[in-house]
């Protein structure tokens, strides 16, 4: 069985309480949002150049292979 109390002195707790789970999630939040906003830029300036540096580093490679065998 839950015991309710309603003691004003728990009072000051609980809003503190509620005061800082308002922060976490407004934190949480702009956080988020900052990330949707910047996901493009990441994914264009780190993601796509490391995919590129890796295709190109295969490339030579593949490249050098050849000229070797000739």
């Amino acid at each position: 069985m839950i015991i309710v109390s309603n003691d004003p002195a728990w009072w000051s707790v609980i809003n503190a309480d509620r005061l800082g789970s308002c922060f976490v999630v407004a934190t949480l939040v702009a956080v988020m949002y900052d990330w949707a906003l910047t996901f493009g830029q990441e994914v264009e300036l780190i993601w796509a150049s490391r995919v590129w540096c890796q295709r190109n580093t295969h490339e030579n490679k593949l490249d050098s292979r050849d000229n070797n065998g000739l």
